[in-house]
C-alpha cells in the first residue's frame, strides 16, 4: 500500500499565530517588584546548540519573562526561539545558587554547526526594569583532524630484549607504552592489528588545539587493548587535545578514565564493559570541557530482563560542559549513560548534548542525567528495553530538555522524576509500554517547575497519568495518552475520571488539556505494547511511525525552536512527524551500518 503524499507545510501566518503560546511563566509569589537585570552567562557551544543563563534581581511577583529571537549572521529574517526557562533558586544546588532572586536559562537547538548567529534576548517585566541585549555567537564545529600530522607506526610489543623502535614504518614502536613515551603534539600513533597488553594504566600526554595527539587503530576491531584485569586501561585525566579512534578496549574495570580532561574525541571504538566504559567525574562547567563520544559501541555482561536489582555496570558517565554523546550503540548494561557522580556537590553536567544513540537492554536506566545543572539536551535517542528510559533524579533547576526520543518497553516508567527534581522540559517524545503510560512514582518528594507538550504516552492500564509526588508549579499540557481501562489521571491526591474533567478542574491543565487516543489506530507498524515485558525486543523494531490516518496527527501545539517545520494544520503528537523519515541512530559509516 503506497503512503499518502506529504502534508503541506503550515503557512507562515498560521505558524506565527499559533506560536504566540507562552511556554512557561512560572509560579507567582506574594510580593511585587521591578526586575533588575544582572549578568548573562554564555554556555559552551555545541555543534547544534547555544545556551544561556541570565540572573536577575527583583521580580518578586514572578511575572517577568525572557523571549529569544535569532538568525544566522547576515540573514534578513529574525526567527522566534523558545522563551528562556524560569528557574526558581530554591531548586538550584546550594553551592551553585547565584546572588539573585531568579535565573532564566535556556537553549537554542537544531542549529547549524560552525555557524555565527545573531541573537536578541528581551527581558520583560510588567512592573518595569526590562532590557534587550544583543549578541553574536558561534556554534561549535564537528571535530576534524588537522592536516599534516606526523604518522608514527606502532606494533604489539615483541619479545623481551628487542629495542623500542623509532616509530617509522621500517622500525615501528614496539608496544603502545614506548609510543606514548615518545609522543609529541601533532603525532598520530597508527597501531597495527594485534593484541596490545600494556602495563595498565596507560597515561596519555596532552596535545594542543592545532596539533592533537591521536591514538588510532588500523582497521575496525583489529586493534585490541587489553587491560590485564587492572583498574584503568587508558588514563586521560587532566589531559587535553587527544583523539582515541578505532580500538577495541577490554579487560579493565574502567576502560577510559578522563576526569577533568578537556577537548577529547573518542570515536569508533568498541568497549567491552566489565564495570565502566568511559568515566569523567567530579567536574563543573569548564573544568571538564568538550568531550566528543561519537560512533562507539559499548557492550556489557548484563542480561535482560532485570533480575539482580540495580547493576553498577555502565557505558559512560560525564560531568562538566560542552560535551556531545552521539550515535553510539550501547547494550546489555545497567545504566547505558550514567549521571555524574557528585562528590560533596562537586560534579555536575551542563550545556551538553546526548543524541541519536541506540540503547538496547539497559537493566537500570537508558540515560541518566541525574545531578544535571542547566541546558542539558537529550534528543533523538532510541531506547528499547530498559527499567526506566530517562532518569532525572534530581535536576537542579534545569532546564534539561528531552525531545524527539522514542522509547519502547520500560519495566518501570519512561521518565524517572525523583528526589525533588525541578526544571524538566519534555516535548515530542513517544513512549510505548505495558502498564500505566506515564507513572511518576514517588511518595513525599516534589516535582517542580517542569513542562510537557506534545508527548505520546501509550500503555495498557490506567490511570493514564499517575503521580504520587507533590506536583508544584508544573505545566503539563497538550500530551496524548492511549490506555485501556481505569480513570484518566491521579494528580496531587485527586482522581480525574476523564481528560475533560481534568481540564475543567483547572488544577492539572492550564490551557489545552490532554488528548485521549485509541492505541490500535496510532501507528503504521505493529509497535503496540505487549504484556510480556521480559521479552527482549530488537531496537530495529522500535519504529513508532504514525499511520496515515492516525488520531495523533495535528493534535500538538507549536513550540518555537522545536517544531517549526511541522506539516499540516498543527504538529503531530510524539517523536516523529508523520511523513518524515525516522532519524538514523547508532554508529554511522565507516563505524557502523
Amino acid at each position: 500500500m503506497s503512503r499518502p503524499p506529504p502534508r503541506p507545510l503550515a503557512t507562515r501566518a498560521a505558524l506565527a499565530a499559533l506560536a504566540a503560546v507562552s511556554l512557561f511563566a512560572g509560579a507567582a509569589v506574594a510580593e511585587e517588584g521591578a526586575v533588575q537585570p544582572g549578568e548573562i552567562l554564555i554556555e559552551p557551544a555545541t555543534p547544534q546548540a547555544l545556551g544561556f543563563r541570565w540572573t536577575v534581581a527583583g521580580d518578586a511577583d514572578g511575572d517577568a519573562s525572557v523571549s529569544l529571537s535569532y538568525r544566522p549572521a547576515g540573514d534578513g529574517r529574525w526567527r522566534r526561539g523558545p522563551d528562556l526557562f524560569r528557574v526558581g533558586l530554591q531548586s538550584r544546588q546550594p553551592k551553585r545558587r547565584p546572588r539573585a532572586s531568579v535565573q532564566f536559562s535556556g537553549s537554542l537547538v537544531g542549529l547549524r554547526p560552525d555557524t555565527e548567529y545573531e541573537l536578541r534576548l528581551h527581558l520583560r517585566d510588567p512592573d518595569g526594569g526590562g532590557l534587550q541585549r544583543s549578541m553574536t555567537l558561534k556554534t561549535a564545529g564537528w571535530p576534524l583532524l588537522p592536516e599534516g600530522l606526523r604518522r608514527r607506526h606502532v606494533v604489539p610489543r615483541a619479545e623481551a630484549g628487542t629495542d623500542a623502535g623509532q616509530g617509522t614504518r621500517e622500525s615501528p614502536f614496539r608496544g603502545l607504552a614506548a609510543a606514548l613515551a615518545a609522543a609529541r603534539p601533532g603525532d598520530l600513533l597508527a597501531l597495527a592489528p594485534g593484541v596490545y597488553r600494556p602495563e595498565a594504566p596507560l597515561h596519555l600526554p596532552s596535545g594542543t588545539a592545532d596539533r592533537p595527539i591521536v591514538v588510532q587503530g588500523e582497521g575496525p576491531g583489529a586493534v585490541v587493548l587489553d587491560g590485564g584485569g587492572g583498574k584503568v586501561l587508558l588514563n586521560l585525566s587532566d589531559r587535553e587535545q587527544l583523539w582515541v579512534r578505532s580500538l577495541l578496549l577490554r579487560n579493565a574495570q574502567t576502560l577510559i578514565l578522563a576526569n577533568r580532561a578537556r577537548h577529547l574525541v573518542v570515536q569508533g571504538n568498541r568497549f567491552e564493559v566489565e564495570h565502566a566504559g568511559y568515566v569523567s567525574n567530579g567536574a563543573v562547567r569548564d573544568e571538564s570541557l568538550g568531550h566528543f563520544l561519537l560512533d562507539n559501541q559499548f557492550r556489557g555482561p548484563t542480561r535482560w530482563p532485570r533480575s539482580k536489582g540495580i547493576e553498577h555496570i555502565f557505558g559512560l558517565a560525564l560531568s562538566g560542559s560542552g560535551h556531545v554523546v552521539a550515535h553510539n550503540l550501547m547494550e546489555d548494561l545497567g545504566d547505558c549513560i550514567r549521571g555524574a557522580w557528585a562528590y560533596g556537590g562537586h560534579g555536575l553536567l551542563s550545556a551538553s548534548d546526548i543524541h541519536h544513540n541506540d540503547l538496547v537492554a539497559c537493566t537500570d536506566d537508558g540515560i541518566e542525567v541525574d545531578h544535571a545543572d542547566a541546558n542539558v539536551r537529550v534528543f533523538g535517542n532510541r531506547i528499547t528495553n530498559s527499567f526506566a528510559a530517562i532518569s532525572l533524579q534530581p535536576i537542579f533547576g534545569g532546564p534539561v530538555y528531552l525531545y524527539r526520543n522514542r522509547i519502547y518497553n520500560t519495566l518501570y516508567a519512561p521518565f524517572k522524576l525523583h528526589n525533588n527534581t525541578a526544571g524538566v522540559f519534555m516535548v515530542h517524545n513517544t513512549s510505548i509500554r505495558a502498564g500505566i503510560p506515564f507513572f511518576i512514582r514517588t511518595s513525599t518528594e516534589t516535582v517542580r517547575d517542569s513542562l510537557t507538550r506534545n508527548n505520546l504516552f501509550v500503555g495498557t492500564d490506567g490511570p493514564a497519568l499517575t503521580s504520587t509526588a507533590r506536583m508544584i508549579g508544573n505545566d503539563f499540557d497538550a500530551d496524548g495518552y492511549a490506555w485501556h481501562g481505569g480513570p484518566f489521571a491521579l494528580w496531587n491526591g485527586a482522581t480525574y475520571p476523564t481528560a475533560a474533567e481534568a481540564r475543567a478542574s483547572g488544577h492539572l491543565y492550564r490551557r489545552f488539556g490532554a488528548s485521549p487516543l485509541q492505541s490500535g489506530a496510532l501507528f503504521a507498524e505493529a509497535v503496540l505494547p505487549l504484556r510480556d515485558q521480559a521479552r527482549r525486543f530488537a531496537g530495529a523494531d522500535n519504529r513508532p511511525l504514525l499511520a496515515a490516518d492516525s488520531p495523533a496527527l495535528d493534535r500538538g501545539v507549536p513550540l518555537p525552536g522545536f517544531n517549526d517545520d511541522f506539516l499540516g494544520a498543527a504538529p503531530d503528537l510524539g517523536c516523529c512527524e508523520q511523513g518524515a523519515a525516522l532519524p538514523a541512530v547508532g554508529p554511522r559509516p565507516p563505524y557502523g551500518p
